[in-house]
């Protein structure tokens, strides 16, 4: 445990294509200078979706700021994949989620834009973010909007034992959520989704708080 008793997180993270999709398009990072963890969930019904994915991490770790702040600027550069990219289906556009975390003391701030996943796993499984999206599965919101994007944020204090998960919504192929209590990182998180249909792309960043 590091010096004066502080927690520390340890870290995992794992993408698969899933048994069904051709192309990955999920992409994560993590902050260069921060305790800063990233996942998207590239559109795959959009033009590009993997590009807006990469885009949309990197413009979050280049920028300095708030979560919402990063949020904005990867707006910003997904709206703007649309002016260079030569192949466009119909009226879509470049499009991803984002999901961010980051420590800050014994805190970890919070920010998501789509329907990917923010779960805290302790004695149960819990969403923490509002996704969005509508009754009908519609995305209400991402990055590469046109007009101003909805962030939802959150801030959670840190205790020992608890764990968190960044996931995108390939996690949906596994309808009974009790066994992300079994798992202890984002590998085990995935195995258990690739025992089911796993008709989606699938990523986990896995924060474990010791």
């Amino acid at each position: 445990m590091p010096k004066g008793g502080e927690m520390k997180l340890e870290i995992s993270a794992y993408t698969h294509v899933g048994r069904v999709r051709d192309e990955n398009q999920d992409f994560h990072g993590f902050g260069i200078d921060e305790e800063l963890f990233i996942v998207a969930d590239g559109m795959g019904g959009h033009s590009f979706g993997r590009e807006a994915a990469i885009s949309a991490v990197a413009a979050a770790i280049c920028k300095e700021g708030s979560l919402e702040e990063k949020c904005t600027a990867a707006n910003e550069v997904v709206k703007n994949l649309s002016n260079s990219c030569t192949i466009r289906f119909g009226k879509k556009s470049p499009g991803t989620t984002l999901l961010l975390a980051r420590r800050v003391n014994n805190k970890l701030e919070l920010a998501s834009v789509g329907d990917s996943y923010i779960m805290k796993i302790s004695n149960k499984v819990e969403i923490i973010n509002d996704r969005h999206e509508d009754q009908y599965g519609y995305l209400t919101a991402y990055i590469g909007m046109q007009e101003p994007i909805k962030i939802w944020k959150g801030c959670v204090d840190l205790k020992v034992g608890d764990r968190y998960m960044l996931v995108t919504d390939g996690i949906d192929a596994l309808t009974d959520k009790k066994k992300l209590l079994d798992c202890i990182n984002a590998e085990q998180v995935i195995e258990e989704v690739l025992k089911t249909s796993a008709y989606d792309n699938i990523t986990c960043i896995y924060i474990d708080v010791k």
